[in-house]
């Protein structure tokens, strides 16, 4: 079994609503399998690998979200000094 699944508590009872019983899930795609095999295999996929990499992304302020929607203070950008050059 892969490492980072042991040390997700597993559940003890089996639960006959989840695929497996509900022994064999993935924490961080929220999915159940029915073996061992079938949980190695998902934590070697593309899929698998992909949502990891979303979830260790910091998520959305709700500042952030507001300043997105138009919602906020508009911060007008800074004047440049520009001189004449001249072209010989």
């Amino acid at each position: 079994m892969a490492t980072h699944v042991k040390t997700f508590q597993i559940p003890t009872e089996p639960d006959d609503d989840f695929p497996g019983q509900g022994l064999f899930p993935c924490q961080a795609c929220s999915r159940h399998f029915i073996d061992e095999q079938a949980l190695d295999k998902h934590i070697r996929s593309k899929a698998h690998k992909k949502r990891l990499r979303e979830l260790k992304e910091p998520a959305y302020t709700h500042a952030e979200a507001e300043a997105a929607g138009g919602l906020g203070n508009f911060i007008p950008p800074k004047r440049r000094k520009t001189s004449n050059m001249e072209v010989s």
